[in-house]
């Protein structure tokens, strides 16, 4: 397979011009209406849900693996590294080639399966997302019912992953973390 020396340029290239092109939104009204999250607490909420678990467990996969448990983290890292950047990039060709979600997406990774494949494969993302957040959740609660249980051994770990579950359960009706501030 060969490319074309017809070729418009690179995305960076592509980006670059959709970048110097953008206008700066001076409407004073739509500065003060403007809801959701800044960047610092974006970033704040991606840290404290990806890295938390991770750094907890962490010490215990490195005991565990060794000199190879941490070559495998390099590699983990750059891996990762590389798919936000790819991600990084399939959001801006969206924005580039459909308006609309240049405003707030709900949906990003399923929005980018669908223009990507189609239907189908919004659907699998979907799944996906959702298998991942629905497993990691459930792990959560049992590993606070077990610490609970050490605290209160007279109330067994199923009890406490029901009580958890009850206290957890109304903040799961909040539709994103901006919804949080009122509690």
């Amino acid at each position: 397979m060969s490319v074309s020396s017809k070729s418009s340029g690179s995305v960076v290239d592509t980006v670059s011009k959709t970048i110097g092109t953008m206008e700066i939104e001076t409407d004073p009204e739509a500065q003060t209406t403007k809801k959701g999250l800044g960047v610092g607490m974006t970033v704040f909420f991606l840290v404290a849900q990806m890295a938390g678990a991770g750094f907890l467990a962490l010490p215990k996969a490195v005991a565990n693996t060794g000199w190879l448990g941490l070559a495998m983290m390099i590699l983990f890292c750059v891996m990762i590294g590389f798919s936000g950047t790819r991600l990084g990039h399939c959001w801006i060709i969206l924005e580039e080639r459909w308006p609309e979600y240049r405003v707030n997406c709900r949906q990003p990774y399923m929005e980018i399966a669908y223009r990507s494949f189609g239907k189908t494969f919004r659907t699998l993302t979907l799944i996906s997302v959702l298998s991942v957040i629905i497993g990691g959740t459930m792990a959560f609660i049992i590993l606070i019912g077990g610490f609970m249980n050490d605290l209160v051994p007279s109330v067994s770990v199923c009890e406490w992953i029901l009580i958890t579950c009850g206290v957890l359960l109304p903040f799961t009706w909040l539709g994103t973390p901006k919804d949080f501030w009122q509690v």
